[in-house]
């Protein structure tokens, strides 16, 4: 007796007699690419679209109430036998092409933008350069982060600006912001006394957007701060933590974007339009979206370089209408 199909990982077919077909029977195996190959006539198409694809959209639209049943249209009943672990099904038939280069097999299908929103919402981003993951963290994902940490614990929120323009200027902008202290190259001064340790414009300086210590119940007013200096910044929340009784500050860092600090390459937030090449957001820079790239070789333009203007060393221009005056007229 044959194994289930759901044991054997296979699409089991028995008795297929389809059009062309004369009763065969078939294990074909899941989860791999398969060719069916044979001569004009030997059943090809029967197999895959009358017998396969024919059952598994019927099994589907079976699934459906009565309602829906109306909208779809339904192919006959294979003639087979037993058909068993057998997926959903799509199929596309090869025909003459269309034309639009921005026509791919997802769109022809309809399965695009469920593809886009899938990998916007399950995606993982890498560094294309590294191949590391890049990893962000929200809100509630730093609280809970410091807030694990041993009761008593002190903690100083900090958000890494970076400095431009007229040091006064920036500093009175802080101070109307109600910020009262930024640790400079590991200091922590008033912003009273900044100005002369103030960096240059591309420097960096941390604002003091807190400092508290854990406890119960201080985490509104953490997330409130965490949510201020993420404002600030938009990159990266930093945290100074000196555990109970411990001596040292422990430096911290969470990345509230996709950003590498190693490469500084950095992605927004996913969204669906991050995968449409309709979209400029998710089109390839090079080929917008079109997955060709036209350029001009020069090997073609000017085939025989011995040649001189006069004697058309340059192709597209000897074929040019002779009504027009080109380089290759000139004497």
């Amino acid at each position: 007796m044959d194994e289930p199909a759901t044991n054997s990982g296979v699409i089991k077919i028995r008795g297929a007699s389809q059009h062309n077909l004369k009763g065969i029977d078939v294990d074909l195996p899941r989860g791999k690419m398969i060719a069916i190959t044979g001569v004009s006539g030997s059943g090809k198409s029967s197999l895959a679209f009358h017998t396969l694809y024919a059952e598994g959209q019927r099994r589907y639209v079976e699934s459906l109430s009565v309602y829906a049943r109306q909208f779809l249209d339904q192919l006959e009943k294979p003639d087979v036998d037993l058909i068993e672990g057998l997926s959903p099904a799509i199929a596309i038939e090869q025909r003459t092409g269309a034309g639009n280069p921005r026509s791919t097999i997802a769109t022809v299908t309809e399965i695009h933008d469920f593809l886009r929103i899938l990998y916007a919402a399950a995606g993982v981003p890498h560094d294309p350069e590294t191949g590391e993951e890049l990893s962000r963290m929200s809100t509630v994902d730093i609280v809970k982060s410091l807030s694990n940490r041993p009761e008593g614990s002190r903690l100083i929120l900090l958000a890494p600006i970076t400095t431009e323009g007229d040091a006064k200027g920036m500093i009175g902008d802080l101070q109307r912001q109600g910020f009262v202290r930024v640790r400079v190259k590991g200091e922590i001064i008033e912003l009273e006394a900044a100005e002369e340790a103030w960096p240059e414009d591309g420097g960096e300086v941390e604002v003091v957007v807190d400092r508290l210590v854990v406890k119960e119940g201080v985490d509104s007013r953490m997330a409130d701060s965490v949510e201020i200096a993420i404002r600030i910044c938009g990159l990266e929340v930093r945290a100074l933590m000196q555990n109970r009784g411990a001596e040292r500050w422990e430096e911290l860092a969470f990345a509230t974007s996709y950003r590498n600090p190693k490469t500084g390459f950095e992605l927004p937030l996913l969204t669906p339009k991050h995968f449409s090449f309709n979209s400029h957001l998710g089109a390839c820079e090079v080929c917008h979206g079109l997955g060709t790239e036209a350029f001009c070789d020069p090997f073609l333009v000017v085939p025989d370089p011995s040649k001189s203007l006069s004697a058309g060393a340059v192709v597209v221009w000897s074929k040019v209408s002779k009504k027009k005056k080109g380089w290759n007229q000139l004497h």
